[in-house]
Formats: structure tokens, C-alpha cells, sequence
């Protein structure tokens, strides 16, 4: 094996220790078992009995080489890789190029998915089954120790890739999934490593996924189940289409613009594309209308939007077929959230790193952290040096002395204590710099009056996680 892929040996001995074992889901989201034939890359596989490969839902790991002499042309790129990352970016600030670090998601997936393995695939939605290419899109489950594990939560938590939500957050498993990515983030794996020969701006990718799932979430939040609303992407929504002939109609999906061959001439056009390629398509009662909606959208061309019209029968302009189609009379048809437009506008341009709103449960969730000890068990190593982990939950600075507490309640949590003539090794009060984020602390266990205590007497002790 070529020498930066030996790092895949570390993440699979890793992620065994954290299986994401499901429990027993309801037999309308499971599409069956299945022998695997083949591994594509980390998040596609090929099964028998299925006539095109499956896409791992809420995963996207990054591309990698394919075919004969894919591991040599890796550890080609991995030797020039900054020079070829550059070129990659130049023109494109989010390129899906072939990266060493797709390659490990490769080796992780042949791993985890030997040929003729089984496999159970689950659906996340009755109402999501098939992607835009016709793509079962799945959560594809193996078997470890007797138990289905769920491949797509492990391979977050190996830091093969971040918990994607562009297409939609997962109804079924986001709390394993932010706990995974918080997991891997903390110990530093794949991605998330530093150095690693791996995709330069996923802060930027997070931003633009986030604001991707937040509106979708928007739109389940005020209109799913809305008898007179469709997700063009949405199965069960699409086979309500034609008893909602005639009606004043919201739709909501990914537009695009075109130019329709109709009997007269040239008719401009919005599309929102439909899986089997019959898109809908949106007419105008005249070119002004057109171009004032138009103005609006442009920017948002392939974002996702709500439409408002009367849904009339399909047609044919030309070669394309449409199945539906919508008249726009006015602009007051024409309906977005000003919320997810703001979001769209703005947040896109923010340095910052994406902050993913996390459940309380995920947060207090513990998290295994590489070569520490949670500091639940500090007390068992009294007068020994040992390295621990957790979140520090309260900070207090009685003026010769700033405690930080992983608990509320302090008489029970181990105490980190820094005497006020360290103070100025820090860079600001530590009651400020540590309080809220999850931290691997190194020192000496000690008591004091019947509570576990670390002293800090350096900076250099304290490494912040997240």
C-alpha cells in the first residue's frame, strides 16, 4: 500500500469502536438485502439485483481515481498535491476533483464492502426513493458482531465526509450524524485533519449545504403535508400532481431557465426538473412578466424555490415533452421566502465557519477522544498524569483562582485550577477562552478537600477541540 494511504488503517480501527447500530425501522423504508458486485468510491456501490448503483444518502465524499492504475495516479497527486489543488480551484471555488483523500474513502468502502458481502438498504422517506438519474438513494447497512451497522453514519464518523444535508436533512439519523462529524472534527480524522491532502474550502462547501438543508427545511415547516403544495422532488407529492389539475398551486424544487420551440415562435420559460426528466414547465402570459421574474431569479438559478400557479395539462414545444405546466399572470404569483433569500444573499459571502445547529442530545452526548480519558473518570487515577477530554459546561474566576468545570454541579465534576500568577500566560481570562468548547486537558490528579482537581500551570496543557 502507497504510503499516505496508511492513515486509512488508523480511521478503520477507529470507527469500530463506534458502531452506529439501528434499530428495527419500519418495513416501508426498507428495500431488502443484497449481494454487493462492486465498490465505485466511498459513497457509491454497486449491488445485484439493481440496475444502477446506489447513492449514499447525506454523505459526498470526494471523488477519487477509478480503473486500472487508480492507486499509482494517487500517489501521484499526492506527491504534487498542492500545486494540483491550486489548478483545481483556479476557476471553480468548490471543483469535485479526484483527491488523495477520495481515494481513502475508496479503500475504506472496499473494506467495509468486500464482493459478495450483504448488504441492507433502507430509504430515509417513503417519498425519496430514486434520485434525479434514477439512483436509489439509501442508507446502506453491514453487518459487524450480528448487528446492522449503518455504513453512512460511520464513514462521518471516520472523517471521510461531512454529514450532508444539501439534499435534505436525514429524518431518520441527524442525531448520529452531527454526533459522528462532531466526533471526527475533535479527533482530527480525515477532513478534518491538518495537512490533509483533501478538499481546501469545506467551510464554504458546509455554508452552502447548510443554507441548502434550511430551506428545505423551510419548506416542510410550512407546507408539508398542505394538500395544495408539491416537492417536485417528492414521489408521493408527484402522483397527487394530476388530481391538482386546474388548482391555484404552490410548487417547490430547483429551477432552471429555457427557451421553448412553440407553434409561434420562441417561448421563455422556467423548468423545475422532475427525476424522469419531463420537467414542469412555467409560461407566461407575457415577455414583460418574464423578464421582471426573471430580474429576481437569475441569481438564484438551480437554488431552490417556491412557484405559485394553476397547474394545467403538459405539452410538446419542440423535442421536449412537459408533463405539466404552470401560467404565470402576475408577478404576485411568484413566491419565495424573504428569510431563505436573505439567507441565500448574504450568508454565502460570511468568513466564518459553518456552525450546525446541534440538538441537546448530541451535545451531551460524550465523545471519544483519542488518547484521553473522559474526565468522568478522573478520580480513578489519583496522583498519576494522565491526559483528558470533555466539555467545559462552567468557569469561575474568584480572583487568585479561575476554576473550570465540566459540570454543573462542580462538586462532582473534576475541577481544572489555574492560580492567578499563570494568568498571564494566557492570552485572555481563561474563564473566557475555555468556557462552552470541548477541550483535552494534561496534568497531574490530585484532591483538594474531597474534589477531584487538575492544576494548569501552563497554556501549552489545554488543547481547545472544537
Amino acid at each position: 500500500m502507497i504510503k499516505y494511504t496508511s492513515t486509512i488503517i488508523l480511521i478503520l480501527t477507529l470507527t469500530v469502536l463506534s458502531w452506529a447500530v439501528d434499530s428495527v425501522p419500519d418495513s416501508s423504508l426498507v428495500l431488502g438485502e443484497y449481494t454487493v458486485s462492486r465498490v465505485v468510491d466511498g459513497d457509491t456501490l454497486g449491488v445485484e439485483g439493481l440496475p444502477k448503483t446506489i447513492r449514499f444518502l447525506n454523505i459526498d465524499t470526494e471523488e477519487s481515481e477509478k480503473g486500472a492504475g487508480a492507486e499509482e495516479r494517487s500517489a501521484e497527486l499526492a506527491r504534487n498535491f498542492q500545486t494540483y489543488i491550486q489548478q483545481q480551484t483556479r476557476n471553480n471555488p468548490y471543483p469535485k476533483a479526484n483527491t488523495p483523500l477520495g481515494w481513502e474513502g475508496t479503500l475504506f468502502a472496499r473494506k467495509m464492502f468486500p464482493v459478495g458481502s450483504i448488504v441492507r438498504i433502507e430509504f430515509d422517506d417513503p417519498g425519496r426513493k430514486w434520485d434525479f438519474y434514477g439512483r436509489v438513494l439509501g442508507y446502506v447497512f453491514l453487518k459487524k458482531d450480528n448487528q446492522w451497522v449503518n455504513y453512512n453514519v460511520e464513514c462521518v464518523r471516520a472523517g471521510l465526509s461531512p454529514y450532508s444535508d444539501k439534499y435534505g436533512p436525514s429524518k431518520r439519523f441527524e442525531k448520529d450524524f452531527l454526533q459522528a462529524e462532531r466526533e471526527a472534527r475533535i479527533n482530527h480524522r480525515g477532513i478534518w485533519a491538518p495537512g490533509a491532502m483533501c478538499y481546501p474550502d469545506y467551510d464554504g462547501r458546509l455554508r452552502w449545504w447548510y443554507i441548502r438543508g434550511e430551506t428545505i427545511r423551510d419548506y416542510d415547516s410550512r407546507y408539508r403535508g398542505n394538500p395544495l403544495a408539491v416537492d417536485i422532488l417528492n414521489d408521493i407529492d408527484w402522483q397527487r400532481m394530476e388530481s391538482l389539475m386546474g388548482k391555484e398551486i404552490t410548487v417547490f424544487g430547483s429551477f432552471r431557465f429555457d427557451t421553448l420551440q412553440g407553434a409561434k415562435g420562441p417561448i421563455p420559460a422556467i423548468l423545475i426538473d422532475h427525476n424522469d426528466g419531463s420537467p414542469i414547465a412555467f409560461l407566461f402570459s407575457n415577455d414583460s412578466l418574464f423578464q421582471e421574474i426573471k430580474e429576481k431569479l437569475e441569481p438564484l438559478s438551480g437554488q431552490l424555490v417556491y412557484f405559485q400557479g394553476t397547474l394545467e395539462p403538459g405539452a410538446s414545444f419542440g423535442s421536449q415533452q412537459m408533463y405539466y405546466t404552470l401560467s404565470f399572470k402576475s408577478s404576485s404569483q411568484f413566491a419565495y421566502d424573504t428569510t431563505v433569500m436573505e439567507t441565500l444573499g448574504t450568508r454565502m459571502n460570511e468568513l466564518r465557519p459553518v456552525i450546525r445547529k446541534e440538538p441537546e442530545a448530541v451535545k451531551k452526548t460524550p465523545l471519544k477522544v483519542e488518547g484521553a480519558i473522559s474526565w468522568e473518570d478522573a478520580s480513578q487515577y489519583m496522583g498519576k498524569e494522565i491526559t483528558i477530554s470533555g466539555e467545559i459546561i462552567q468557569t469561575r474566576d474568584i480572583g487568585n483562582l479561575t476554576f473550570l468545570n465540566f459540570s454543573k454541579d462542580f462538586n462532582a465534576s473534576l475541577t481544572l485550577v489555574i492560580f492567578k500568577a499563570n494568568y498571564e500566560k494566557f492570552p485572555d481570562a481563561p474563564e473566557k477562552i475555555f468556557k462552552g468548547h470541548t477541550i483535552k486537558a494534561k496534568g497531574k490528579i490530585s484532591e483538594f478537600k474531597g474534589k477531584t482537581q487538575m492544576v494548569i500551570d501552563d497554556p501549552e496543557q489545554i488543547e481547545i477541540l472544537d
